[in-house]
């Protein structure tokens, strides 16, 4: 497990707790990915609980909560650059728009598999829809992480709170935790996030997970859209408590978020990356494992008698030799075996024990 990176209130999802010291919470984020059809979102939901995630995510959206249907007219490049793309994005969002009928049974079904249900609201409605449907936990995108009227509205809930952190900086992450815990909510959770898709590594700056730990004191994990699971693999090693990866049936797909997305294999092998590197963190604490006792045994070098040594001798450094195993005294111990009295005969080739030699004068006898 992660070593703690902060102090804070427990949280639970679903009745698991999450944060630090505890098993990274894995989100998959199908969000716009079913391409508007139930079945496949039910298809996604299923592939996902065998893949092994804690929790899969969708979207309630429409365009209209989304965008402007067009920009005021001004005629230079930039202008136009931009209209194009947001009349681009208007007619392709209903497309991919899931119908808020799906929610209940799309939760009912995540039960069924043993995940939890979660729900991006992009509306102070669709706060109250999901709010109906008893999501345990919210999300709230990056992209609104300055809309502190959304914020507030899902904090009062109290339920816990995800908040993404892209395209932000600290004072921006600040006012939305600030207006999250004046509604009411004690459970917050940041996500570190570079919004783009995919980000360059050089933008990945995973250093911000600690940053934001130390400033807000809370649990913080990461929403990645790089390929793999390079990412989420170091992030644990800072502290990172929640993991969101977008997922997909076919990364060749035309839509919104295909291009970056996980693949259900990938999604899986990201999940056992995780729970392998979780292992691989360790107590912290510098000790060697018990699987490594034959190998202190065989790769250690010990001390070994090169020829006879008579009992009440003085031992010599061309008495012994420091050879692999270490059997007997450790090769740290030639210092004390020199010039030492040997309290029996010994033959060539026998491991130096302790009680081979006699103490020294002022030395104890352990």
């Amino acid at each position: 497990m992660t070593k703690p990176a902060c102090t804070h209130t427990e949280l639970h999802i679903g009745g698991r707790p999450v944060g630090p010291g505890q098993p990274c919470y894995v989100i998959a984020e199908i969000g716009s990915n079913h391409n508007g059809d139930y079945r496949v979102a039910v298809d996604l939901v299923k592939r996902c609980a065998e893949a092994g995630v804690d929790a899969v995510k969708f979207q309630d959206f429409s365009r209209e909560d989304l965008f402007v249907p067009a920009l005021p007219p001004e005629r230079t490049p930039e202008w136009e650059a931009r209209q194009a793309l947001l009349t681009k994005r208007w007619k392709l969002l209903p497309n991919y728009t899931a119908n808020p009928d799906w929610w209940p049974e799309l939760a009912e079904l995540a039960s069924e598999v043993g995940v939890d249900f979660l729900c991006s609201p992009f509306s102070l409605e669709a706060v109250a829809r999901l709010n109906h449907v008893g999501v345990p936990a919210w999300k709230i995108a990056s992209g609104d992480l300055t809309w502190h009227e959304l914020v507030q509205t899902a904090a009062a809930t109290k339920k816990p709170l995800i908040i993404s952190t892209g395209a932000s900086d600290l004072e921006e992450v600040e006012q939305a935790v600030v207006q999250a815990r004046e509604a009411g909510c004690t459970q917050i959770i940041l996500l570190h996030c570079v919004s783009n898709y995919p980000p360059r590594w050089e933008d990945a700056n995973l250093l911000a997970i600690t940053a934001l730990a130390e400033r807000f004191q809370v649990p913080v994990g990461l929403s990645d859209h790089s390929p793999g699971s390079i990412l989420p693999v170091a992030a644990l090693a800072l502290g990172c408590c929640v993991v969101e990866k977008h997922v997909t049936l076919d990364r060749k797909q035309p839509g919104l978020d295909h291009h970056f997305a996980l693949e259900m294999g990938e999604l899986a092998q990201l999940v056992r990356d995780i729970r392998h590197a979780e292992l691989a963190l360790g107590s912290g604490v510098k000790q060697w494992a018990d699987a490594e006792e034959i190998e202190r045994y065989w790769v250690r070098r010990g001390l070994w008698t090169t020829g006879p040594i008579t009992a009440g001798s003085v031992i010599r450094r061309d008495q012994l030799a420091v050879l692999r195993p270490s059997q007997g005294l450790p090769a740290s111990a030639l210092g004390k075996a020199v010039g030492a009295t040997a309290a029996r005969d010994l033959a060539a080739g026998e491991p130096l024990v302790a009680d081979d030699i006699l103490p020294r004068s002022g030395e104890r006898d352990d």
